[in-house]
This record gives structure tokens, C-alpha cells and sequence, in this order.
């Protein structure tokens, strides 16, 4: 069966990708804090760990809300992504 994507819903999908930035946020912005201690000019301070991931967060939201919109538009007129979907054999345990 083929199917299009025609339109993607602009605030749902970037609702998610930016939670999906964020938790990514929160689990790399420790990490590169606490590498960045040792740098010899003195690492970065304490607040990234708040801001980090909340700024990180909204610039998936803005980024994806752009991407998305620039979709819509694009396949307004191109008729959007082609694509082909099978139905999975049904596992047997």
C-alpha cells in the first residue's frame, strides 16, 4: 500500500521533537559540565545545567516549527513524501 504525507501537524510534532531535545538536554549537558571543569580556563558555570536544556528544548521546538512549515509549503505543491507500507507476519511465540 502506498501512502503520502501531505502535511505534518506543525505544533504537535515540534511539541515532541523540542521534549525530545530537552530530555536529550538533560542527559548531555551533565556530561559536557562536568568535562568542561578540567578545561584550564575554568569550565562553564553552574546555571548551564538549568538553562542548558531549556534552551535546548525551545530551539528543537522554533527549528522543527520552521522545518515543518517548510514542508507544508514545499508539499502543497509537490504533493508531499511517497511512501510504502507492509503488514508485519504476525510473530509466533
Amino acid at each position: 500500500m502506498q501512502y503520502r504525507l501531505t502535511r505534518f501537524g506543525i505544533h504537535s510534532t515540534a511539541l515532541i521533537v523540542g521534549i525530545i531535545y530537552f530530555i536529550l538536554a538533560i542527559i548531555c549537558v551533565p556530561i559536557f559540565y562536568l568535562i568542561s571543569r578540567n578545561a584550564p580556563n575554568g569550565g562553564l558555570p553552574g546555571i548551564v545545567l538549568i538553562i542548558g536544556p531549556v534552551f535546548y528544548g525551545i530551539f528543537g521546538y522554533v527549528a522543527t516549527v520552521i522545518g515543518c512549515w517548510l514542508y507544508n509549503l514545499i508539499a502543497s505543491s509537490t504533493g508531499g513524501i511517497v511512501f510504502t507500507l507492509e503488514q508485519a507476519e504476525s510473530a509466533s511465540v
